[in-house]
């Protein structure tokens, strides 16, 4: 009997790994100088499967796609173009499926149909694994207390924890507040578990290194410019300063533009640019 069940989980295999489903992605823009579609596209990874093999490609932990099909978030093209640019930082979660589509002379290519999209918190990188938290409505009269669901994504790992702390994040009190919201529905973070104990037993917590907020439709593509690229803002003809440099500016050649927590564009806050700018403005000027 026991053989048997073997062989018909063994069977199923194939067919479970060749489902079709959504895959979570980090996303990061192409920007090797060669011909399109060779170049030009969008690289993917899946999360949390370091011996993912794209299909059709070599084995990388990298999969290459020529674009990305936005159609099933039915974004406008200003929205379009709002959401490669927050990919183009390399901070995006993206999740979809990739197919192939025909491209004229170029033939089929691969295109990852995007069913959801991400925006990480901060410019915080994280290397951490990721998951999806929300709250399960587990109420306890001591601590701790498993009241987080926790998924490991792209996998079937479904723990309950005894709560999340987003402090490391160093996000701001808005993103905060956006964060708190989505656990109802469920938040995606990348972070570490830490032990907690107390009258309650022993559990754990989820330490977030980085958060993911959803893409707004409302979200604006942002510029950075000014005489010394110290200005950011939506429309980059517009972006226009006075030819004086300052130390700090320099700065801002490693900052994030992009549209802030308000809704308007700016640099998004983080410890290492408020640092160098500490630091550039009690240099004296060269």
């Amino acid at each position: 009997m026991l053989s048997r069940l073997c062989l018909l989980v063994l069977c199923c295999l194939p067919a479970l790994a060749a489902a079709d489903v959504d895959v979570y992605y980090r996303a990061r823009a192409d920007v090797r100088k060669c011909m399109s579609p060779v170049c030009g596209g969008v690289f993917v990874q899946p999360l949390n499967q370091p011996n993912f093999r794209c299909p059709g490609q070599a084995l990388s932990k990298e999969c290459y796609t020529y674009e990305l099909d936005w159609s099933a978030l039915q974004l406008s093209p200003e929205q379009q173009s709002a959401a490669q640019a927050q990919i183009a930082s390399g901070r995006s979660v993206l999740r979809g499926r990739l197919n192939k589509q025909l491209f004229g002379r170029y033939g089929k290519q691969w295109v990852l149909s995007v069913t959801g999209a991400w925006a990480a918190a901060t410019a915080t990188p994280s290397a951490d694994t990721v998951y999806q938290v929300r709250l399960n409505g587990i109420r306890c009269i001591a601590a701790p207390c498993n009241s987080v669901e926790e998924l490991k994504l792209n996998s079937t790992v479904l723990l309950n924890i005894a709560g999340l702390d987003l402090a490391v994040a160093n996000a701001s009190p808005t993103q905060l507040e956006n964060a708190s919201a989505q656990l109802t529905t469920g938040l995606i973070v990348a972070g570490k578990h830490k032990p907690v104990t107390g009258p309650g037993g022993k559990s754990q917590t989820l330490v977030a290194s980085q958060f993911y907020l959803p893409f707004s439709k409302d979200a604006k593509q942002c510029h950075a410019g000014g005489c010394s690229g110290e200005l950011c803002g939506e429309k980059a003809d517009e972006l226009i300063s006075f030819c004086e440099y300052l130390p700090e500016f320099a700065c801002y050649a490693t900052a994030v533009c992009e549209q802030q927590s308000d809704g308007n564009c700016g640099w998004t806050p983080s410890k290492t640019l408020s640092t160098c700018i500490d630091k550039a403005r009690k240099s004296p000027l060269q």
